[in-house]
């Protein structure tokens, strides 16, 4: 599994949560941003990125099985976007 997150503004806040793991408190990266997990069916995911550019296209992508499975884009002024769900 894979969390992406993917900013025009080549930067982002990010925070992501799975059953082993939480970071609640966001942390600045540079985009594209990976992540692999590796998760089970039934496992919950949480993936949240915010915009601090005030400009540009923000995405967050969770991929299964090498295919986009929660996906989310916003353009400002909206400047956050998250994805989330339960593994099937």
């Amino acid at each position: 599994m894979d969390l992406r997150v993917e900013s025009s503004s080549g930067v982002a806040m990010v925070t992501y949560s799975y059953p082993s793991t939480s970071v609640s408190n966001a942390f600045s990266v540079t985009t594209p941003w990976d992540k692999i997990v590796t998760l089970n069916g039934g496992d919950q995911v949480y993936l949240s990125a915010g915009n601090p550019s005030s400009f540009g296209k923000l995405t967050c992508t969770i991929t299964v099985d090498n295919r986009p499975w929660k996906q989310v884009s916003v353009e400002y002024p909206s400047d956050k976007v998250g994805c989330a769900g339960i593994i099937p």
